[in-house]
């Protein structure tokens, strides 16, 4: 299913059994939201969430063209897995909850609340992420680093957090190189 224009959903659910992708000039807006994308969100274009509680179901592919905003003192869960290789944002007075895995060559911009309940993965081999908020590792996460020389970013990762991390859960390490 292809989306080529805008797709609102407010205080409402949208589904769809096949894998939707959203590219170019394309919007996905939600407020007090569930989405349930069946198979996965493929996104090259906007999807924005604002205010209330929204739930996110499916993979979500962020593509380098992408851009996902978390706003307006939102709070957003996604149930799955999220790879972010392109702009994700949540700001200041919004949270997000990632039970499944979130791994991708980008962080979180924003100063918003991020927890991590699943497996944090940076990039798709070594990279350096940031998190411009507050990072919550809960006690069942994992961080999984990969390690195999002195170069940030290319011989191994590196997770910078702008304001305050509580940390919970696995460290693990993998040698590389």
């Amino acid at each position: 299913w292809s989306n080529a224009g805008l797709l609102e959903v407010r205080g409402g659910e949208f589904e769809s059994n096949d894998t939707v992708f959203n590219f170019g000039s394309a919007m996905i807006a939600g407020r007090d939201a569930t989405f349930r994308f069946g198979p996965g969100l493929v996104n090259g274009g906007a999807f924005a969430i604002s205010f209330g509680t929204s739930d996110i179901f499916g993979d979500v592919a962020n593509n380098a063209s992408g851009t996902i905003v978390l706003s307006g003192n939102s709070n957003t869960t996604f149930y799955d897995d999220v790879i972010n290789d392109g702009t994700f944002q949540v700001s200041s007075g919004s949270t997000v909850v990632f039970f499944g895995d979130y791994s991708g060559d980008n962080g979180i911009a924003g100063s918003g609340m991020v927890f991590i309940e699943g497996d944090l993965r940076p990039g798709n081999s070594p990279a350096q992420i940031s998190f411009g908020g507050d990072l919550h590792f809960g006690a069942l996460a994992s961080l999984e680093v990969e390690l195999g020389g002195t170069i940030a970013g290319s011989d191994y990762d590196r997770v910078t957090v702008a304001d305050m991390v509580s940390l919970g859960g696995t460290l693990e390490v993998s040698l590389i190189n």
